[in-house]
């Protein structure tokens, strides 16, 4: 049957312009899934008014706006509405990797950590550094709030336990595109001189696009 996709043409040129980013997100995540799907195909460049590689990225900005836009309601669309699994599958297949391989790891990357939720289920593995790394600045606002008794999946903090830093999952959290990630600018920051040669022990990309 005939596939259609709607797109706002009336209102505000601001209005406008959201739509179809909306919609060139949604056919984008499409093809990601599927890279055959046709309809999306045609359709995205139809939208674009071109012809589109499956695999060309957004720019930053697009996905830091796009995840800025429903991080206050990101945990809960996901652990509730979707039953989001993947944070605990991966704490436990990191904890199977200790069980034969070592006892803990030591830095660990959590690259597009958004609000933090695997950093819940990884944090008692690590016997150092829990860096998390994301382009959208409100999702580490909310990871910042991240202790080990509240956030990352569990309820948020109240406000007088805000401040405590000695409960903080992520010991660094940085703003940046994971393409921009090197040793420099993520992990030698935060370690003493003598540990300036040491690297990351498990590096985490969940759902990382």
């Amino acid at each position: 049957r005939p596939r259609s996709l709607l797109i706002k043409t009336s209102g505000s040129s601001k209005d406008q312009a959201q739509c179809q980013d909306n919609a060139e997100n949604a056919l984008r995540n499409a093809l990601t899934i599927d890279a055959t799907n046709a309809a999306a195909q045609e359709s995205l460049s139809t939208l674009l008014q071109r012809q589109v590689n499956v695999h060309e990225r957004k720019s930053t900005e697009f996905v830091s706006e796009l995840f800025d836009s429903f991080a206050d309601t990101f945990d809960n669309k996901l652990l509730n509405n979707l039953q989001y699994k993947v944070p605990s599958i991966i704490g436990d297949l990191a904890s199977k990797v200790l069980d034969t391989e070592k006892r803990s790891f030591h830095h660990v990357l959590d690259a597009g950590c958004g609000t933090g939720l695997v950093a819940r289920h990884i944090h008692t593995l690590s016997d150092g550094l829990m860096i998390g790394i994301d382009a959208s600045a409100k999702m580490l606002d909310i990871a910042k709030k991240c202790t080990k008794s509240y956030g990352c999946g569990l309820p948020p903090p109240p406000q007088a336990a805000e401040n405590s830093q000695d409960n903080f999952l992520y010991q660094a959290l940085l703003e940046m595109d994971l393409e921009q990630m090197t040793l420099e600018n993520t992990l030698r920051p935060f370690v003493q001189n003598h540990e300036q040669q040491e690297t990351f022990d498990l590096i985490i990309a969940a759902d990382v696009l």
